[in-house]
């Protein structure tokens, strides 16, 4: 069995989106290759209840929405928005944007990271984030 997946994304300026869960048979996160063409948006805010997202941003520039507030973003910019932050994304008007979405289980880590191997449960963790969060207002 093979320990790696390959895939060949090509030109990125003609990627519109492309998910590589399936291509990569990836088990632990999702990621997706996004291009904006130049003043497009997504059309669409949301917000996750379980999946934190890294955005890498490798081309163009543009303004990333994040529970309101508008956060210039270009070519280098990483950003990680927690599961109940509401976002979306838009390219200027001068240039197309493009970016890469990792998506994780925030708990998976959250457990992975803290209780992993010391006898608490994927729930009990789920419940001890979940109490953490409301306490630090997240």
């Amino acid at each position: 069995m093979k320990t790696y997946s390959v895939i060949e994304l090509g030109n990125m300026d003609s990627i519109t989106r492309v998910t590589l869960k399936e291509k990569l048979d990836l088990t632990g996160a999702e990621i997706s290759a996004n291009r904006l063409p130049a003043g497009a948006e997504i059309p669409f805010a949301h917000s996750h209840k379980r999946n934190e997202e890294i955005y890498i941003f490798t081309s163009g520039k543009g303004q990333f929405l994040l529970d309101g507030t508008k956060l210039p973003v270009k070519e280098g910019t990483a950003v990680r928005v927690s599961p109940s932050c509401v976002r979306s994304i838009r390219a200027d008007n001068s240039s197309g944007l493009s970016y890469f979405c990792i998506q994780v289980d925030a708990i998976a880590i959250f457990y992975t990271l803290n209780y992993a191997g010391k006898g608490i449960s994927r729930k009990a963790a789920a419940e001890i984030d979940k109490e953490l969060r409301k306490k630090w207002g997240r």
